[in-house]
């Protein structure tokens, strides 16, 4: 929301993405501007509005806007719900999963919120300390867990079937990325820990043609072993 330039109409901010990638003139570039604005939601006839008078939903819808402009193949999408109340977030993401289908446009969602997770993506990557640790689709992920950073990140979460339980954080705190420790990065808050895990790094390990672990857990010979229940969540 804080991208968009407060001395300028949000109508010239989406035309100048047009007239620089697609070539047309000003008059051509604000009428598609205006379509655009159509696209997401907001009225053509705002497009003279100056960004200070939308609301955070708003603007971000006209970010949205400036992104689809010029038909891209691939959006990346990078906490683009963040500031939002519930309610704007879920109609921000109803807008973008449309918007994506329409398209046919491939989206990476860069996320922390793990419901945001499940309501839009098919295909999972699980990143810690700057490495892809487990990845699957998205009913692997949830359902079929095998990571202990990934377990951890469930078990952090409340439940709405136990609203007495208490929350399991994961113990400690990440790591310096310019310092990360020996071996596996996980290994000084991971309760499966084994003395191979602080002195190698684990390799990938395929559990299907879709989900991949990095976890001495999985790999033949290592010695570690980890109970990490298939459970439905």
């Amino acid at each position: 929301m804080t991208s968009l330039n407060p001395v300028l109409t949000v109508g010239d901010q989406i035309a100048e993405v047009l007239e620089i990638h697609k070539e047309l003139n000003k008059t051509e570039a604000l009428d598609k501007a205006k379509e655009m604005m159509e696209l997401v939601g907001i009225p053509g006839n705002r497009a003279g509005d100056y960004p200070h008078q939308f609301s955070g939903g708003m603007k971000q819808r006209v970010i949205i806007a400036i992104a689809l402009a010029c038909n891209p193949q691939l959006l990346i999408a990078d906490e683009p719900t963040t500031a939002l109340d519930v309610t704007i977030q879920a109609q921000v993401l109803l807008l973008m999963r449309r918007l994506r289908d329409q398209y046919q446009t491939s989206m990476i969602m860069i996320t922390h919120d793990l419901g945001i997770v499940a309501d839009i993506c098919d295909n999972v990557a699980i990143m810690y300390a700057g490495r892809v640790i487990e990845h699957g689709t998205l009913e692997e992920i949830f359902n079929k867990t095998k990571h202990p950073y990934t377990e951890g990140l469930f078990n952090s979460l409340p439940t709405v079937s136990n609203r007495e339980e208490m929350l399991k954080p994961i113990k400690g705190m990440m790591p310096d990325p310019a310092d990360l420790p020996s071996g596996c990065p996980f290994h000084p808050r991971c309760d499966y820990a084994k003395e191979i895990c602080a002195e190698q790094k684990p390799a990938i390990t395929y559990l299907s043609d879709t989900h991949y672990v990095e976890c001495f857990a999985y790999e033949e010979g290592s010695g570690v072993h980890v109970d990490i229940r298939e459970c439905e969540r």
